[in-house]
């Protein structure tokens, strides 16, 4: 506690004696041209002066430059006590301090204001961090307090055949929410911190379209859902594995939110140094605040479908397309379905 005063009283001290350094050897340098010149006689002898005078001068001014300097210096490092204060108040991890911007040494103000613009996104950044944990967190423990359930009451014995059997498949499928969960957390957390995408290599973007299609038949066969499929041949130059994430969860999103017997277009075309994937459907659509967030982490429009996303998937989505130099965009009205379009360089 006594580290922070003395700190600052000896830059007080070092300013003061900065200070009367400067003066000093501007007397010095006085001195010694007074001297040079009277021994050159550029000065005659008879206008020399007695040396108490001068002497008794020096002294004088030396006292008042140090009273002034003590008075002006204490004014002078107030501000930088009070950064020295708010950065210490920061390292302890209190980002919510802020600094009074309007002083009248424009560089102080300068400092201030840059503090102030470090601490509001050491601020958001721990909002985040904290909503995130509390996020994953929830996310785990639903299914997890699902399967603890439905493993506590398989071991009823009087249980039908049915019931065991529904029992299984619902563990079974809160287990497959965890390991989805698992890997696109594990995946945003290898993008986030990835600039460049590696193995890229000529492939069939249209073919690779088509399989994910199929890879999710179970799902869109139960809905009794039509595609109407517009994909011409298209080679494109990119990572097959991360672009097959874009379309799995797309055409996922397509389907989930897609009512029975509806139908599912997907199209494609490449014109302007670019290819453009249009994936739409007819069904439940999202309002505007709902299409402004889609693509945050764990944001979920439909909370009646929570139960069947962990909100990373659009983000997931999002992160490879702006790894890929591309665009993603959505367009959507309630009971009228959803449009997202994905713009990809070919150059």
């Amino acid at each position: 506690m006594n580290n922070k005063p003395k700190s600052k009283s000896n830059l007080w001290f070092l300013f003061v004696v900065i200070v009367l350094a400067a003066m000093l050897v501007t007397f010095v340098v006085i001195g010694a041209v007074m001297a040079l010149l009277f021994a050159l006689d550029v000065i005659p002898a008879q206008q020399q002066f007695a040396p108490l005078p001068f002497m008794m001068l020096i002294i004088v001014s030396i006292v008042i430059g140090t009273g002034i300097s003590l008075i002006v210096g204490r004014s002078i490092l107030q501000p930088i006590g009070r950064l020295s204060d708010a950065l210490d108040t920061v390292a302890k991890g209190d980002f919510s301090i802020r600094l009074d911007e309007k002083t009248k040494v424009r560089e102080i103000s300068r400092m201030y204001e840059n503090f102030n613009a470090m601490t509001r996104e050491l601020s958001g950044i721990e909002t985040l961090r904290s909503d995130f944990i509390a996020n994953v967190s929830h996310e785990f423990k639903t299914p997890l307090t699902a399967i603890e359930g439905y493993a506590a009451l398989l071991r009823n014995r009087e249980l039908t055949e049915k019931q065991r059997k529904d029992y299984l498949d619902k563990i079974a499928g809160n287990a497959r929410k965890l390991s989805e969960l698992t890997g696109n957390i594990l995946w945003l957390s290898k993008l986030e911190n990835q600039s460049v995408i590696p193995n890229k290599k000529y492939y069939r973007l249209d073919e690779q379209i088509r399989k994910t299609v199929l890879s999710l038949e179970n799902e869109w066969s139960v809905k009794h859902l039509d595609f109407d499929i517009a994909l011409p041949k298209t080679d494109f130059f990119g990572n097959e594995g991360l672009l097959y994430h874009v379309w799995f969860n797309l055409i996922g999103n397509a389907i989930k939110f897609s009512h029975e017997n509806q139908t599912v277009k997907i199209s494609m075309e490449e014109a302007d140094g670019e290819v453009v994937v249009v994936i739409a459907d007819s069904g439940c659509g999202m309002e505007e605040e709902a299409q402004r967030h889609i693509f945050e982490k764990f944001y979920q429009a439909d909370k009646s479908h929570a139960k069947e996303g962990n909100g990373l998937g659009l983000t997931l989505v999002k992160r490879i397309v702006d790894l890929c130099n591309g665009h993603i965009a959505v367009e959507s009205q309630l009971k009228k379905g959803s449009v997202f379009i994905v713009r990809l360089p070919t150059k």
